[in-house]
């Protein structure tokens, strides 16, 4: 008897796209932010990054980057700028509600819309963390931001003049009558006409909000089959907190909160002897909730057998859609899904579209993961258990799309061992972390990195190193996305994948440790700074136990993969303990194999190189770079310099064409295989 509206929720993609989803058009870089909020005497302003903890500056000079060839289409403004005056102040908010640390009365401070706001950033050291922090205090005439908390991570401060940033919760920032955002105890609707849709403060007063927890909660049970089932815009009530709906008058006060999960599967050994077994979720869908699925198990637990999650869509997921913890079940399919819009609001700090940790027997096949936070899948170590290794996984016939939206260093799949290279490392025998793991036939394409900074990617600065007397220099770029990403781990092949504009490396390895086979075979890959890129090498040199970043290769094979558009080059080589490079640049290097490779010479790049091995003038990109372990370094341009200088490439083929290998004339795949350099190729 009644017409249900459904009410779009504004979010935050990181491109530019139509109204209907996005709370503000524009990502920001913060310049510094050592001083206080209304500390105007403080003296000069430290702006080194590892300083900064509470406050940001959101003074850009972002249109002084404007049509510069290096920065096209930078957006100006700021926070300043984008909101009018006295435009949602909160008479009831004398002071902020939680002061803490920082008790400061804030009477004198211009009520703005952005105070009570919500703050999402990325770090300035690396641009690998995500975080949302409420808005505590904001000076308009400084344009220095406070947040609720100090920010640190792993010993740095990450609020510096590289975060980037942009402020939701504010009904000045949405852009379709009916959308709503919400943040610690608000509810934000906007009213209005447009959009096609007309929201009147009469329509809020009726507004019916559900209250859900978990929707499914389901612990130890044998043979359960969920099917057909579509979860949308659940909703669960805060204990204690009153939440409010906020229009441009006003309005009466409405009780809600975030959305939950879908599904919570648990594996107790107090229920049941703790088996979960045969568990179908086919054709699911799930819209709009905070985490999608998630599956974890006692400390007690046993295995369970046989989890398959197969046709189903999860779309708008704050955090993750799907976090599976500690090998519940083996064997565990995710196949032929959809993960989309995934990781923008995290409740962690990474956003990942898909977390996997602890498992084996494993079958990822045939699934889109497109618009997603942080990595769109990645496959984790356990801290619990340091000793297991992951074993029998396939990931086939996926398409790995546009992750690494609100972060850098990550990739369209992610392989993480148990390490920790800025603090400490393990030992020898804890290094293997994968065994029998096969990636194949995949598409990896425009996983690029956060928005503002892929274009400053000529920017670096170095920072203090957690420890007594060493450094370490960490390069802050943009566009450093990867499409496969094998960190602190090794034993895995990559056969037969399609990688296509992917903002740093198609096939990433921060190969520390290489005690287990790294294939790569048969692979297309165009259009990335680098092709294949093994790191670190020197650059870690001076950290605690330096010894094992140097550990030789055991199976390392490069073969019959085709090299297209590459910035810089097409095989980027770190050393490992037994190399060998003489003053002619002769190499040898042990339980490596490059060969019958295929490197097109239609490979340009008219700026300047933003990679620290070239020189400003040198744009040239080479097929061979291998950076030695003692500070040495040599460049192999083409095949016949390979063939005459290392035992590789006996079969290698240089194609010298004008034109790309993949590419139309006419351009009608740009958006698959010709990444401008300049910029984004059309959508």
């Amino acid at each position: 008897d009644r017409t249900v509206t459904r009410l779009p929720k504004a979010k935050e993609p990181d491109w530019e796209v139509d109204a209907p989803w996005r709370v503000s058009e524009n990502w920001w870089k913060a310049d510094s932010g050592a001083a206080s909020l209304d500390d105007a005497a403080a003296g000069p302003r430290d702006t080194s990054p590892q300083f900064l903890k509470d406050t940001l500056d959101d003074n850009t000079l972002d249109e002084d980057l404007d049509g510069r060839p290096d920065f096209p289409n930078i957006p100006p403004g700021n926070i300043q700028s984008t909101f009018a005056a006295g435009d949602f102040a909160d008479p009831r908010e004398a002071r902020t509600p939680d002061p803490g640390a920082y008790d400061r009365a804030y009477a004198s401070v211009p009520r703005k819309v952005s105070l009570g706001a919500t703050i999402v950033f990325n770090d300035a050291r690396d641009g690998h963390y995500t975080n949302n922090m409420f808005i505590r205090g904001y000076n308009p005439q400084t344009g220095i931001i406070e947040v609720q908390d100090a920010y640190n991570v792993e010993g740095f401060d990450k609020m510096g003049y590289l975060t980037k940033f942009y402020v939701e919760g504010t009904p000045k920032a949405m852009d379709c009558p009916g959308e709503w955002v919400h943040h610690d105890g608000r509810l934000f609707i906007l009213t209005g006409t447009g959009c096609g849709r007309t929201v009147t403060q009469a329509d809020l007063q009726s507004l019916e909000i559900g209250q859900r927890f978990e929707i499914l909660n389901v612990q130890s049970i044998s043979h359960l089959v969920i099917q057909d089932l579509t979860f949308a815009f659940g909703t669960t009530l805060r204990s204690g907190i009153p939440l409010y709906q906020e229009a441009w008058d006003g309005g009466p006060p409405l009780h809600i909160a975030q959305p939950p999960m879908f599904l919570s599967l648990t594996a107790s050994p107090a229920v049941n002897s703790g088996a979960l077994q045969e568990v179908l979720l086919d054709g699911v869908a799930v819209e709009h909730a905070i985490t999608g699925i998630s599956i974890s198990g006692a400390p007690a637990a046993p295995v369970a057998s046989s989890l398959t999650i197969q046709n189903g869509r999860f779309e708008h997921i704050d955090d993750r859609a799907l976090r599976f913890n500690d090998g519940v079940f083996e064997p565990f399919a995710v196949e032929n899904n959809v993960f989309r819009d995934v990781g923008f609001h995290p409740v962690s700090e990474d956003g990942d579209g898909l977390f996997v940790s602890k498992v084996s027997n494993f079958i990822f096949r045939g699934n889109l993961v497109q618009n997603i936070g942080h990595n769109g899948l990645q496959v984790l170590q356990t801290p619990n258990d340091p000793n297991y290794v992951s074993t029998d996984i396939l990931i086939e016939g996926n398409t790995f799309d546009g992750a690494c939206q609100m972060a850098t260093d990550c990739g369209g799949l992610k392989f993480h061992g148990f390490g920790n290279p800025f603090g400490y490392l393990m030992s020898v025998s804890e290094t293997q972390r994968l065994n029998r793991v096969l990636v194949v036939n995949n598409v990896a394409k425009n996983n690029l990195g956060w928005t503002y900074a892929r274009w400053r990617r000529d920017l670096a600065q170095s920072h203090p190193q957690v420890g007594e007397g060493t450094s370490l220099r960490v390069t802050l770029l943009g566009l450093m996305a990867n499409g496969f990403y094998l960190d602190f781990a090794s034993g895995v092949t990559f056969a037969g994948n399609t990688l296509l504009n992917n903002g740093r490396a198609a096939i990433f390895m921060n190969t520390i440790y290489r005690d287990g086979e790294i294939h790569i075979f048969d692979n297309v890959i165009h259009n990335a700074l680098v092709g294949v890129y093994f790191f670190p090498g020197e650059q870690l040199a001076q950290t605690p136990n330096a010894e094992l970043h140097s550990l030789e290769h055991t199976d390392t094979q490069i073969i019959g993969n085709v090299f297209s558009k590459i910035e810089t080059a097409a095989i980027y080589l770190s050393c490992s303990a037994g190399d060998e490079l003489d003053a002619n640049g002769r190499l040898a290097v042990n339980n490596v194999t490059i060969d019958a490779n295929v490197y097109d010479r239609y490979l340009t790049n008219p700026r300047p190189n933003p990679y620290w091995w070239f020189e400003p003038s040198d744009y040239a990109p080479v097929n061979l770079h291998y950076d030695g372990c003692g500070g040495q370094a040599a460049d192999y341009a083409d095949v016949a310099a390979i063939q005459a200088a290392t035992p590789w490439e006996a079969a290698g083929v240089e194609w010298d064409n004008s034109t790309p290998l993949y590419a139309n004339p006419d351009g009608a795949n740009a958006a698959d295989f010709a990444l401008a350099d300049a910029g984004l190729a059309a959508r």
